[in-house]
């Protein structure tokens, strides 16, 4: 059996001066990328880009991870002057004066990883099945380039703790393929249903792109979100059940996990393979089609056969 044993994140937020105006956390804020502040309780701190980025303890409770990360914004509000604060923007255009300094023009850091090949080329073949060379090797993502150069954006990514689960794959191909399989479940049970819950679509400019993430020694970092299911307990509890029925996809085709081998992986195979032949999924084109341009009418089909209901805010 597949556990996810933990969830865990590590957000950006945009922080806003007393009258609601974009401010860059450079001016204010303690911790690094190298060296995040300790806020105590196991939550940290540190300046990304203009960004306040956080980080909380992973957990399986949506409570305590809703908890651990409010405790976290109120503890560094004393870093910023009073009536200031941190807003759960995805992205932003920032004025040119917030930008005047290396820290903000420093995007990306370390490479992130995508499971998928375009189609036509070396690694894919023409192949007309997004799964076909998941045993293939992970393929860099580019770093991000955005025509406008003053846009910022905030992630929400989510770390997923499932390895001790799986520690006794040894073969590095079936490890893969496994780990693949894991990413485009995460695509459909959460990046497919944010494009209808976040109303931001200019992150995905920059990042967000379908399957990103970064391999971690305990599982993976699933870097497709923004910070917006970070706005209210409800759309955390609703991810923690989104994650749940990945785990719950997995396993109700794969029976057990022993001598390093897998049983059941091809059930979980074809069943995956029929959910994508039923929208058309067949390449990374077709999930870019519905992640990175917003195609919320296929969007709500997928969300509807997989029983998934979307959190959506009401206008105003």
């Amino acid at each position: 059996m597949i556990k996810i044993t933990h969830i865990g994140t590590d957000p950006e937020f945009v922080v806003l001066d007393a009258e609601g105006n974009l401010a860059s956390s450079i001016d204010f804020l303690p911790g690094t990328k190298e060296t995040p502040f300790d806020l105590s309780n196991g939550t940290y701190v540190q300046v990304d880009n203009v960004m306040a980025e956080f980080c909380v303890p992973p957990t399986n409770s949506p409570k305590e991870l809703w908890d651990a990360l409010q405790y976290a914004k109120q503890a560094a509000l004393q870093f910023l002057p009073a009536g200031y604060s941190f807003a759960t923007i995805a992205s932003a255009v920032y004025p040119d004066k917030l930008l005047d300094n290396p820290i903000a023009q420093v995007f990306g850091c370390e490479p992130d990883f995508t499971p998928y090949y375009p189609k036509g080329t070396l690694k894919n073949n023409g192949s007309n099945r997004i799964t076909d060379l998941f045993a293939g090797g992970m393929r860099v993502n580019p770093k991000p380039n955005c025509a406008d150069k003053n846009l910022r954006s905030c992630g929400g990514h989510i770390h997923l703790d499932y390895f001790d689960s799986i520690c006794t794959i040894k073969d590095p191909t079936t490890l893969q393929r496994l780990t693949s399989t894991i990413i485009l479940l995460c695509d459909l049970y959460l990046g497919i249903p944010s494009v209808l819950e976040d109303p931001d679509t200019n992150r995905r400019l920059l990042y967000g792109k379908p399957g990103s993430h970064r391999p971690k020694s305990y599982g993976l970092e699933y870097r497709v979100l923004s910070n917006y299911w970070l706005e209210s307990l409800d759309m955390v509890t609703a991810i923690f059940e989104r994650i749940k029925l990945i785990e719950k996809t997995l396993n109700s085709r794969i029976t057990s996990i022993s001598g390093g081998m897998i049983n059941g992986y091809n059930d979980l195979y074809t069943h995956i393979n029929s959910i994508l032949s039923k929208f058309n999924i067949n390449t990374i084109e077709d999930l870019d089609d519905i992640i990175v341009n917003n195609n919320t009418k296929v969007a709500g089909e997928i969300c509807s056969f997989l029983e998934i209901k979307p959190l959506i805010k009401e206008k105003v």
